[in-house]
């Protein structure tokens, strides 16, 4: 009984009306509880994009104190950003793929040889941040490949992160 048709802009599917624009559940007529329904459900998805924005927000934030510190304080020390996030067209994202742009790739990079690493890796996450599946298989090759990659949940953790690290500290990857 999955199928159903579409009549004057709803779509009945098993004996529910649901409106075809959003798929809210309706009374048989379409009135202004559809308007109401669609405005809902705009709004929480305008809302999942500002928390998401903030987190980007303050993820950014951090990650320029820690660049900020590194520099003025290890100004010999290469300290690199690898800006892979960001919202993107699909053709953006298959033309950067096509160039070599890796999913779950870290946001910072430290190319400086240290205490047995070729170099640092820094994801930069929020304290409630979650690593996605791509950054944490990512994160287990480079460790495995002879580099370190840890999460910073602040810059001030990123800067006693690097600064161990560059001091040839043994951290956990």
């Amino acid at each position: 009984m999955g199928q159903g048709f579409i009549q004057s802009g709803l779509l009945y599917k098993d004996r529910h009306f649901v409106h075809s624009g959003c798929a809210a559940p309706l009374p048989p007529v379409c009135g202004s509880g559809c308007r109401k329904a669609c405005r809902v459900r705009r709004i929480c998805g305008m809302v999942a994009i500002d928390l998401k924005r903030k987190r980007q927000s303050i993820e950014h934030k951090e990650q320029v104190r820690l660049v900020q510190r590194v520099r003025a304080f290890y100004p010999d020390v290469l300290i690199a950003a690898i800006p892979n996030g960001g919202d993107r067209t699909a053709s953006e994202r298959v033309r950067l793929h096509q160039e070599g742009v890796l999913a779950g790739m870290p946001d910072l990079c430290v190319l400086e040889a240290s205490g047995g690493h070729h170099g640092l890796f820094v994801e930069m996450k929020t304290a409630t941040g979650q690593q996605s599946k791509e950054q944490k298989a990512l994160q287990l090759q480079l460790n495995a490949n002879g580099y370190l990659c840890a999460v910073a949940r602040s810059a001030a953790e990123g800067y006693e992160i690097i600064e161990e690290y560059l001091n040839g500290k043994k951290l956990i990857g």
